[in-house]
């Protein structure tokens, strides 16, 4: 369970104790030892990272050192954007690696909220063929299948994961239903080259369980309920998620010291919400129901990445350089208007007598969409990763993004729109007291998007301008035998935009995170 590298990027796999950054990685031993099946199972096994939980924890966005995510500009598959904003299938995934605070200089833009990238299993070496079963809750049943080898004389691998977990949930009346297909390949055309081709299908149906509570300054807030009892939730009330992934790879060295890998992905997420909310309105636990319903939103992501990797020596200096682009076109589809959709009162309840209402009529999945919102990227990353010396180096690198952003209306009349480019640097610098331990001090000064105003503001869907966050680190790294060990210090800076009494979104002040993080992972005892 104690990982030793992390792909940082363009800079590739490093080994973890020499990277100046604070790094965290889940690996697919622990994965499996403590049977995850959702990204918060895994969020609670690393420093500062949480799950801001907007809509629920399995749509909600990771994010680290208490700052917020993005839906797309904060994740990524194999190096490539990815939505966070719906369930991940971690059955399909090998680790989950973190770079926490800032990462804009090697990723392009993103907010501090940290860079968490998944990876997929890949074909293995020799025949693997595992199954798992399981019963979870009051009656669900999971039955997971992984199977992985080579054919054709080691030219073609294949790793294939199904899943299928159908049943009630902790809650009577409660539904959890999640299906995957995952299928990895790989083509070995020769011994220097290698295409990656990916796909995947997750479906994710979540209905019955407990919804929120909300309150204001005036109320005193009950003694905690019991989630297991029927009625703090409904049977309607949940959400739908679907998602489909296609990608690729192309991986080639050209001899020790160079390589290239290029590739693109195409990800198309549906999140079909019923939101029931319990709003409290006195001190006895009275509370009223209502609900908001429509047909499905889609998020649609197409990325890319290119990057050039090789070593090159400067008299006795040792330069590790990346040259290489990311991008990705992230729109958003939105309902159209003359779809059905359920807003309203249903009722009164109270914390000691919650009641179960009837499911309204017009609650409708699918339905005609239009594009309402596209945010196309593109940036161009270049780095040095200097050896000094055996105590001394730095990473210098740097990433310059082209924004183009567009928000639309049902006729697909553009009605607002900026373009924007800017640059994303940072300056690390590392001193190596002795073999097994790191120090380093880092600089980072991101460019990222604009975010966009709630549909309950004055200019919703507006798209603000592109704001800079700026972040300073120090950290110490040792390996001490059997365990790792590190400390970080840090301090981040970012614009910070929300609804004033207005009720117009923009920004209205800065938001400042000082922190210090402290990991150890190893092997305490020997039995």
């Amino acid at each position: 369970m104690r990982a030793k590298t992390a792909t940082i990027g363009p800079l590739g796999r490093r080994e973890i104790k020499d990277t100046p950054y604070s790094v965290s990685v889940i690996d697919k031993t622990l994965i499996e030892n403590q049977q995850a099946t959702t990204l918060p199972d895994l969020l609670k096994y690393m420093p500062s990272t949480q799950m801001e939980a907007r809509g629920g924890g399995d749509v909600g966005r990771p994010q680290s050192r208490g700052m917020q995510g993005t839906p797309v500009f904060n994740n990524r598959l194999d190096g490539m954007n990815i939505v966070a904003a719906t369930a991940q299938p971690i059955e399909m995934y090998e680790r989950v690696e973190v770079v926490h605070g800032l990462a804009g200089a090697y990723f392009g833009p993103a907010s501090p909220g940290g860079l968490f990238n998944f990876t997929r299993k890949r074909p293995t070496q020799d025949p693997y063929n595992r199954i798992n079963t399981g019963f979870t809750g009051k009656g669900t049943w999971l039955a997971h299948g992984d199977f992985g080898g080579h054919a054709a004389d080691g030219m073609l691998g294949y790793r294939i994961n199904v899943l299928s977990e159908e049943g009630e949930g902790y809650v009577k009346g409660s539904d959890l239903d999640r299906s995957l297909i995952s299928g990895a390949f790989d083509i070995n055309l020769t011994d220097q080259t290698t295409i990656e081709l990916n796909a995947s299908r997750y479906r994710f149906d979540k209905f019955g369980f407990p919804g929120s509570f909300s309150y204001d300054n005036s109320v005193t807030l009950p003694d905690a309920p019991d989630p297991t009892k029927v009625g703090y939730g409904q049977k309607f009330a949940g959400y739908g998620l679907e998602d489909t992934l296609v990608g690729g790879l192309v991986k080639h060295r050209f001899n020790e010291d160079w390589s290239l890998t290029a590739g693109m992905q195409h990800q198309r997420v549906s999140r079909w919400f019923v939101s029931v909310s319990n709003a409290l309105l006195d001190d006895d636990g009275n509370y009223s129901n209502s609900i908001d319903a429509g047909v499905s939103g889609q998020f649609r992501v197409t990325s890319n990445i290119a990057v050039l990797n090789g070593t090159l020596f400067t008299g006795g200096v040792k330069h590790d350089v990346h040259l290489g682009t990311t991008g990705v076109n992230w729109e958003n589809y939105s309902p159209r208007s003359g779809n059905p959709s359920v807003h309203g009162y249903l009722g009164d309840a109270s914390i000691d007598n919650p009641v179960q209402w009837d499911a309204p009529t017009g609650l409708v999945r699918n339905g005609p969409r239009y594009r309402s919102f596209s945010n196309r990227s593109q940036s161009l990353v270049l780095g040095d990763s200097i050896t000094f010396n055996g105590q001394w180096s730095a990473i210098l690198s740097g990433s310059y993004t082209w924004f183009d952003v567009k928000n639309y209306d049902e006729t697909g009349t553009v009605t607002q729109k900026y373009s924007e480019r800017g640059f994303s640097p940072s300056v690390v610098l590392s001193y190596k007291p002795a073999e097994n331990i790191t120090t380093y001090v880092a600089y980072a000064d991101t460019l990222q998007s604009g975010g966009t105003a709630p549909t309950t503001a004055a200019n919703a869907g507006q798209v603000l301008a592109p704001e800079r966050s700026k972040q300073v680190e120090a950290g110490v790294k040792a390996d001490l035998g059997g365990l790792d060990a590190s400390v970080a210090v840090f301090r981040i800076e970012r614009p910070f935009a929300f609804t004033g009494e207005d009720n117009v979104y923009r920004i209205q002040g800065d938001q400042v995170n000082k922190g210090i993080e402290l990991e150890l992972r190893g092997q305490l005892l020997s039995c």
